[in-house]
């Protein structure tokens, strides 16, 4: 028996806090296809907004990265040598041969995406 599908879906100001256009979309594509798992990151510009949807059961995890709180400390390069060898280690992550860890590649891409802030 084949694992079963996994899918990331990375959601900036919209789905599950937000109803209408985007957020329906979403909300029906995920009902839609009860055969996958979804793994939700969410991109936001306040803490403890209330859920506007009934998450399906389909959805085992839920990530809310808000934009305007403060970060735990994520390692800041030394370098733009640093700098792009965590580049290449996150595109290192996309083998054709393999299915990537999500996790590790998100992680990977935040610590990329912070480091350029402050650099």
């Amino acid at each position: 028996m084949s694992p079963k599908i996994k899918v990331c879906l990375v959601l900036e100001g919209s789905y599950p806090y937000i109803t209408g256009g985007v957020s329906s979309w979403v909300q029906q594509l995920i009902l839609g296809l009860p055969q996958i798992d979804f793994v939700l990151y969410t991109i936001s510009p306040k803490q403890n907004q209330k859920i506007q949807y009934n998450l399906p059961p389909n959805i085992i995890e839920h990530k809310d990265i808000v934009i305007s709180a403060k970060q735990k400390s994520l390692k800041k390069p030394k370098s733009m040598t640093r700098l792009l060898k965590e580049i290449k280690i996150f595109h290192d992550q996309f083998d054709i041969n393999s299915i990537p860890d999500i996790k590790n590649m998100l992680k990977l891409l935040l610590t990329i995406i912070f480091s350029t802030m402050m650099l």
